[in-house]
């Protein structure tokens, strides 16, 4: 009997989880919505220019952080080598 009772759960869960939207996607819609019915074009162009710089913000500090690993990993190996 309890392995029904845990087939139903499962189920259950699994019927509450594949949504093909959730909150924050409706909660990002309405904001866009009424950023848009307030400030009209202008707060796309500005959502769109801050996607843009953060998507390249992103990518210049990844570049950073391995540029640091390598420089780090460099100086131990040469320590290493040469006993500094």
């Amino acid at each position: 009997m309890s392995g029904i009772m845990e087939s139903i759960e499962k189920n259950r869960k699994q019927r509450f989880t594949s949504l093909p939207i959730n909150i924050s996607w409706i909660i990002r819609i309405v904001i866009g919505i009424a950023g848009f019915y307030l400030w009209g074009y202008a707060f796309i162009w500005a959502i769109l220019g801050l996607y843009l710089i953060l998507s390249i913000i992103r990518k210049l500090l990844s570049c950073l952080v391995v540029l640091f690993v390598l420089i780090a990993l460099f100086i131990l190996l040469t320590s290493i080598i040469f006993n500094i």
